[in-house]
């Protein structure tokens, strides 16, 4: 599986368009608009590759996971588009429990990935 890398942005003022440039990444843009979904659906239309791994600035994939979801890309279960990543979160080194998710959908084919709005969600 040929990896790609894009990284949108609703134009960050750190550093990490930086980041991006240094390792290649193809950068789009994307307005403010206060909310992260519409950024995010955008974003995933841009992208040029079959499977998407969704993060937020202030996330990690492990050299571990990292090879679980090439492996995973390149022989996915018969029917399976997408896996769920359980996701820690960490304060001062500290795993907190109590904040763990057992399974986001942040990694799937391309065509299945679609993040809801608050305002599809909310009636």
């Amino acid at each position: 599986m040929q990896m790609k890398s894009s990284f949108a942005t609703m134009h960050s003022e750190d550093k990490t368009i930086e980041i991006a440039q240094k390792h290649g990444c193809k950068i789009v843009y994307h307005e403010r608009t206060g909310i992260v979904e519409p950024a995010r659906n955008w974003a995933m239309e841009q992208a040029s590759g079959d499977w998407i791994l969704i993060l937020d600035a202030d996330e990690i994939v492990t050299p571990e996971l990292w090879s679980y979801l090439r492996g995973y890309a390149n022989n996915p279960k018969p029917n399976h588009f997408s896996c769920n990543i359980p996701r820690e979160t960490a304060m001062d080194g500290k795993i907190l429990h109590s904040w763990h998710q057992a399974g986001c959908k942040r990694f799937g084919k391309k065509v299945f990935v679609h993040i809801p709005t608050p305002f599809i969600r909310c009636r």
